[in-house]
């Protein structure tokens, strides 16, 4: 097909106010899609240029419907990162944090530096209250100075690795006993007197 024979194709595409152009350079065809909309910055209203996509004299029609429908979407993409305000903590301004415009030397600078988010490792409270004492298990004290006999929180250290109340209160009940690590911690209880005490104090 020549330029003029894909260009009655095109035509016949309706998408927004869009304009689908077959043009030619150096004897090499191309589609772009062209339209009128406010600049981000001067809000006046110009002729947008989108990028062109290449075409051949030996594509059949769905090669270049596919292509229209391509150039649409990478122009939709386009254009919402244009339109993705983030409000800035430092300037108190808003700004365009996936701009397309960005310099690419400028996000070269970026990845030397590795400027990474990272997240934060997840804290297994679960596995910090197996491996306390199980008499502290159950008891969270929000004092200074402690008096009682340990508790999940200070002596168990629960609060300085960031675990809060709400946490250790949803994860307690998911704990199993140990009966023989508490015997081991209190020989003089014996084993009976131990499954009477806990199926009063954890109901198991």
């Amino acid at each position: 097909m020549n330029r003029q024979e894909i260009q009655a194709l095109v035509d016949k595409v309706k998408y927004k106010n869009w304009r689908f152009i077959v043009g030619d350079k150096n004897g090499t065809m191309y589609l772009q899609i062209k339209f009128d909309a406010p600049d981000n910055y001067t809000g006046n209203v110009e002729e947008q240029s989108c990028r062109k996509f290449q075409l051949s004299e030996f594509m059949v029609k769905t090669e270049i419907y596919d292509t229209v429908w391509l150039a649409i979407q990478r122009a939709e993409i386009h254009e919402a990162a244009e339109q993705f305000w983030v409000l800035d903590d430092v300037t108190g301004k808003y700004l365009l944090p996936e701009c397309p415009h960005f310099a690419f030397d400028a996000k070269m600078e970026l990845a030397r530096n590795k400027r990474l988010e990272e997240r934060p490792n997840p804290i297994n409270v679960k596995k910090l209250l197996e491996e306390m004492p199980v008499d502290w298990r159950d008891n969270w004290c929000s004092s200074g100075p402690c008096a009682c006999m340990g508790c999940a929180n200070r002596s168990g250290g629960l609060e300085e690795k960031g675990v809060t109340k709400e946490e250790w209160k949803e994860v307690l009940p998911t704990v199993d006993v140990d009966y023989e690590q508490i015997v081991d911690e209190k020989p003089l209880e014996g084993m009976e007197g131990l499954k009477a005490r806990l199926k009063a104090k954890y109901g198991k």
